[in-house]
């Protein structure tokens, strides 16, 4: 998984016809990938934990205020 501030859409579509970036389409989909819902929800809070300070980790790379402000956006399901 790539960040991607200007992206709405996945590069793949996850089910047979969808690529929307969206919580739902994941519990959707989560079956064919053979994940249950216990599963699902542990990958997803790992995901989550892995990238919720994001922002912490870009200040201590020294990414300014201006560029963390670009890619917000792409860490708007996990915030």
């Amino acid at each position: 998984m790539s960040p991607d501030p200007h992206g709405a859409r996945l590069k793949l579509n996850i089910s047979e016809s969808d690529n929307v970036q969206d919580l739902d389409l994941l519990w959707e989909v989560a079956p064919y990938f053979r994940l249950d819902g216990r599963r699902t929800a542990k990958i997803l809070a790992e995901v989550s934990t892995g990238v919720r300070d994001w922002q912490l980790v870009a200040e201590g790379q020294g990414l300014s205020a201006t560029s963390q402000e670009r890619i917000r956006r792409a860490f708007r399901l996990v915030m």
